[in-house]
């Protein structure tokens, strides 16, 4: 099972405490990746024979918290490099261990808990090697583009409910103390558009931001999601800072570089407008 830990552990943090940023919780790993391989060897995947954790760090140095993730039984640690925010060569690690796993005749699944859509390409070319790959993803991203696109790749889809992962994951106290309250949605949220020809290769950076945008703010109006929408919208123009913070984080990550400001400003616009149902005269 390749797990690629900043995708997982960004989806608890947003589920837990309403941000991405993986310091607003703290982990019981051992707990988190037993849970996960329970669920998918329920699912057919069969005995896991080992689980990589793919990460990246400073100078592509192990931090304690990285150490002690390797030092799990039966769990082995890439790491890439941390740039600011930004990570290098973790896709292209997870690719290249994805070729090595093919050609172990042992070896007929792979298991991958990822959700960026560059690895779609990689996941094609490792199916065609003959080897079955599972898709692993929290469920309640299921609507952002580039995971959609990572589980539309392969052979199968195991979903990783909340409920699953909940045990194994604690907020800190002061993220107890700040944590925005729950609200219920009474309809179903709005899909993004997925369609095949706005993929990130082929479209420019307004249409990119903008589809972060809608992006987020489903992620914002799912019935589960931490973010109380009501107190949210009271306070237009303005987002909150660790919302704001988040989608920047994610708009980065789709753009592949630092967001300028007119990208900002189209994300955070494209996300009231999805937020409001207003396709016209959004704030900035």
């Amino acid at each position: 099972m390749l797990v690629d830990g900043g995708y997982l552990l960004g989806e608890c943090a947003w589920r837990a405490a309403g941000r991405y940023g993986r310091s607003a919780i703290r982990v019981d790993y051992d707990m988190l990746l037993t849970a996960i391989a329970d669920r998918v060897e329920s699912f057919g995947a069969g005995e896991l024979a080992t689980v990589v954790w793919f990460d990246a760090a400073p100078d592509a140095k192990p931090t304690p918290e990285l150490e002690r993730i390797a030092a799990l039984e039966g769990v082995e640690l890439r790491l890439g490099r941390l740039a600011g925010r930004r990570r290098r060569g973790v896709e292209l690690a997870i690719y290249r261990e994805m070729l090595a796993l093919s050609r172990n005749p042992e070896i007929d699944t792979i298991v991958l808990v990822a959700g960026n859509a560059e690895l779609a390409i990689p996941i094609g070319d490792v199916r065609q090697l003959g080897k079955r790959i599972i898709v692993a993803q929290p469920g309640w991203d299921s609507d952002d583009e580039d995971v959609a696109a990572v589980r539309d790749a392969a052979d199968e889809t195991v979903v990783l409910p909340w409920p699953l992962l909940a045990d194994a994951i604690e907020l800190p106290a002061a993220e107890l103390r700040d944590k925005p309250r729950r609200f219920d949605l009474r309809q179903e949220p709005r899909r993004p558009d997925r369609r095949r020809g706005s993929r990130r290769s082929a479209a420019n950076w307004e249409e990119i931001a903008v589809r972060a945008g809608r992006d987020f703010a489903n992620r914002l109006m799912a019935p589960d999601s931490p973010v109380d929408l009501d107190d949210l919208l009271d306070v237009r123009p303005v987002l909150p800072r660790h919302i704001d913070v988040s989608l920047l984080q994610l708009l980065e990550t789709r753009l592949g570089h630092e967001p300028t400001q007119a990208e900002r400003r189209a994300a955070r616009a494209a996300l009231w407008r999805e937020l409001a149902g207003d396709e016209a005269n959004a704030p900035t």
